[in-house]
C-alpha cells in the first residue's frame, strides 16, 4: 500500500505570499489548497503571525507538515537570512543547504537561493527561481542539457545537465522595460497600450539586425519613429517590448552558443503571455522553445526538496 504524507510550501517573495499544502505520495507531489497572502514589503516583519494565519484549519490535516519556504523571506530582508549555494546544485544540495528552524512547534526550512560565476565571469544570484528549475529535472528526469529561460523583472538564463543547475545569467529585461516605459521620453502617455505582435516583430526584427552593436543603438527608434510618423504612440510599447525581448534572446543565445552549442529547444517558465513573447523571437531567431506553468513546476521542486529532506531525517 503507498503511503502519502503533507507539507507546506511557499513562495514568498517581495509583494506576494503564495502557500500550497501538498501530498506527497508515490514520488509525485500534488496541490490539496492553495492560499495567498502579503510578501515581504508589507508584512511588516510578523512573518510568523502571517504565515501562522494563513496555515489555520491546515493543521487539522497536516498537524506535523514541515513548512518549505523559498524566495526573499531567506534575504536579508526576509525572516531569517539563508545564504546562498553555490552552483552546480541538485535537489539533494538545496535540501541539505536549507535554514532549518522551529516556529510553534512547528519545522520550518528556508530554501538558500543559488549563486554562480556566470559564463561572462561575472558573479550571479538568484532567490526563488531554483525551485521551478529544480521542478523542471523533477518532472523531464535527468535528459542532459536544457537552456532554461525564465521571464520576469529579473530575467533568468539557467543551463541545466542531468540532475543539476549548472550555471545561469541574469538580464534587467523586465526592469528595463518598465523604467523605460514610465520614465523616459521613448512612450508619452501610452502605457499599457493593447500588444500589438506586428509591432513587437518589429522591434525583435531591429534588435536581432543590431547584432554585436547592442540595444542602446536601437532604443531611441521608438521615439524617432514615432517622431517621422512611421510608429503609432499605441504601438510604441509593444515595439519597445521587441527591442529588448529581442535583445536579451539574441544576447543569451550567443552566451551559451560561445561556451558551447546552445541546447534546444529552449525551455520557458513563466506568465503565459510573456513567455509567448519569448516565443515569438526565438522563433525568429531560428530557435524552437517550449513553454511549461512555472506554478506547476515550483510544486513539483518543492516536492523534490521535501523528498531529500524526509531522506536524511531518515537516515
Amino acid at each position: 500500500m503507498s503511503q502519502s504524507a503533507f507539507f507546506i510550501a511557499g513562495d514568498w517573495g517581495t509583494s506576494n505570499l503564495r502557500l500550497y499544502l501538498c501530498e506527497r505520495e508515490n514520488g509525485e507531489t500534488r496541490v490539496k489548497e492553495t492560499r495567498t497572502g502579503p510578501g515581504i514589503k508589507t508584512a511588516d516583519g510578523d512573518f510568523e503571525d502571517v504565515l501562522f494565519s494563513l496555515l489555520g484549519d491546515w493543521a487539522n490535516v497536516a498537524q506535523d507538515a514541515p513548512v518549505i519556504l523559498s524566495g526573499m523571506i531567506g534575504s536579508t530582508l526576509g525572516w531569517r537570512e539563508a545564504p546562498y549555494l553555490d552552483c552546480p546544485a541538485n535537489a539533494a544540495n538545496v535540501a541539505a543547504g536549507r535554514l532549518e528552524f522551529s516556529a510553534r512547534g512547528r519545522n520550518i526550512g528556508i530554501v538558500a537561493g543559488l549563486k554562480c560565476t556566470n559564463p561572462l565571469g561575472l558573479p550571479d544570484v538568484m532567490r526563488g527561481e531554483e525551485l521551478q528549475l529544480l521542478g523542471k529535472i523533477e518532472v523531464d528526469g535527468a535528459v542532459g542539457e536544457q537552456l532554461v529561460a525564465l521571464p520576469g523583472t529579473h530575467n533568468k538564463w539557467a543551463l541545466l545537465a542531468d540532475d543539476r543547475i549548472e550555471h545561469f545569467t541574469t538580464s534587467l529585461t523586465g526592469e528595463l522595460f518598465a523604467t523605460l516605459r514610465e520614465h523616459s521620453v521613448l512612450i508619452q502617455g501610452n502605457a499599457g497600450a493593447e500588444f500589438d505582435e506586428g509591432a513587437f516583430t518589429e522591434g525583435v526584427r531591429a534588435a536581432i539586425s543590431a547584432r554585436a552593436a547592442g540595444a542602446l543603438h536601437t532604443l531611441f527608434a521608438t521615439r524617432s519613429r514615432q517622431v517621422l510618423g512611421d510608429l503609432s504612440a499605441d504601438h510604441a510599447e509593444a515595439f519597445l517590448s521587441g527591442l529588448l525581448i529581442g535583445a536579451d534572446a539574441a544576447g543569451a543565445l550567443a552566451i551559451y552558443r560561445d561556451e558551447r552549442s546552445a541546447p534546444s529547444p529552449v525551455q520557458l517558465i513563466g506568465e503565459p503571455a510573456l513567455c509567448q513573447r519569448y516565443q515569438l523571437a526565438l522563433d525568429l531567431l531560428g530557435v524552437d522553445s517550449r513553454a511549461s506553468d512555472a506554478a506547476t513546476l515550483s510544486v513539483a521542486g518543492y516536492g523534490a526538496v521535501y523528498e531529500h529532506w524526509t531522506q536524511r531525517n531518515q537516515t
